[in-house]
């Protein structure tokens, strides 16, 4: 029974260990995956006019993430492999390949810090400007409106006296038209240019007055617009101010250590700055640790030629040493060999001369 349960533990870990230690590999992988592509999103947005581009250039933001992750992963087997075989031409030029690796390690950590601060810091603000701006919209459109019906209403009121005049010009001047078609006198034709002079006055009037009182729309319009343009302006530097367009993640832990529905904004760019290097250098160990034991764990994979080179220039005279060790070791197994053959066969000698012995004293 002791013997099954051994033999069951024992096969559940020779499938277990393996298992933990490919997943532990492919999350180095996934760690410089994930590195890579926040690299390749800094880049896009810094560079954006070159993926803005079309044909090859385009891809230049792509084939960059892909050139810095690489040469990061193939240093780290390099040092392994060559530090662990002390080669002497890797040792010279070791802290040239240091500082290159160190480099691109900066260069994903400063682009994760970027990356972290441009999505955690008022991941809300689009969507808060948007609601703010619908409700300034609606506001001041219902007080464009109202203008417009207010001086609407002015302007017929103020023509209304000037249009009924014009209709009772009309009617004289229709009548005396009726009276030039029976005859004519000066009297009558002096009728019909004064009713006329007096419709034309009255369109002078009501013309304007049209031009004032849309001279006082537009100057009230204008200001209305004015107001609207001061509030969206301010939508802006408020929310970047306020706590509405933050994290609502760091904004609830923020709210449990200060105990208030509001912070600080340095508070939260603290935290933001703390969970950001987190991240980058989180990402950076993963990726140096799984490699690392992998290189450690396969070194014959990565041997890059070390042993090749080793056995090649090796001298005749250790390949001769190596054959006179093995010779005598070869010799010294074969004295053993007759030696012991030699004492079993002196131990069966004494025994047949001691069993003749005991024979011819009983006779």
């Amino acid at each position: 029974m002791r013997k099954l349960i051994h033999n069951r533990i024992s096969g559940f870990f020779k499938v277990f260990i393996p298992i933990t230690y490919l997943v532990f590999i492919m999350a180095g992988v996934l760690a410089a995956l994930v590195s890579a592509l926040i690299e390749y999103q800094v880049f896009s947005e810094l560079y954006i006019k070159v993926t803005n581009t079309s044909g090859f250039f385009k891809l230049i933001p792509l084939f960059l993430v892909i050139a810095f992750e690489v040469t990061k992963v193939f240093l780290i087997f390099l040092n392994k492999q060559y530090t662990q075989r002390n080669e002497t031409s890797y040792l010279k030029d070791k802290n040239h390949f240091l500082i290159l690796r160190t480099t691109l390690i900066i260069f994903s950590v400063v682009a994760t810090l970027i990356f972290s601060f441009y999505n955690l810091h008022n991941p809300e603000f689009e969507s808060q400007k948007q609601s703010e701006l619908l409700k300034i919209n609606n506001k001041y459109d219902k007080l464009k409106k109202d203008s417009d019906n207010s001086f609407t209403n002015q302007y017929q009121n103020q023509i209304l006296p000037y249009e009924d005049d014009n209709k009772i010009q009309q009617d004289k001047i229709n009548r005396q038209e009726n009276i030039y078609k029976i005859g004519t006198t000066d009297y009558e034709g002096q009728k019909w240019n004064e009713a006329t002079n007096a419709k034309k006055e009255n369109l002078k009037t009501i013309t304007n007055i049209y031009a004032n009182v849309e001279k006082e729309r537009r100057e009230k319009n204008g200001s209305i617009e004015t107001e609207r343009s001061k509030e969206i302006n301010k939508i802006e530097s408020s929310l970047q101010t306020s706590t509405k367009s933050n994290n609502k993640m760091l904004g609830a832990t923020l709210q449990i250590f200060n105990g208030t529905v509001e912070f600080p904004q340095t508070q939260y760019l603290l935290l933001i700055g703390i969970l950001s290097l987190l991240l980058s250098v989180g990402l950076e160990y993963i990726i140096w640790s799984s490699f690392t034991i992998l290189s450690i764990n396969h070194g014959e994979i990565f041997d890059f030629g070390i042993m090749t080179e080793k056995y090649k220039n090796a001298t005749d005279a250790e390949i001769e040493m190596n054959k006179a060790d093995a010779n005598k070791e070869t010799q010294t197994l074969s004295n053993m060999a007759r030696a012991a053959v030699s004492g079993v066969r002196e131990k069966m000698n004494d025994l047949f001369n001691r069993g003749k012995n005991e024979i011819r004293k009983n006779k």
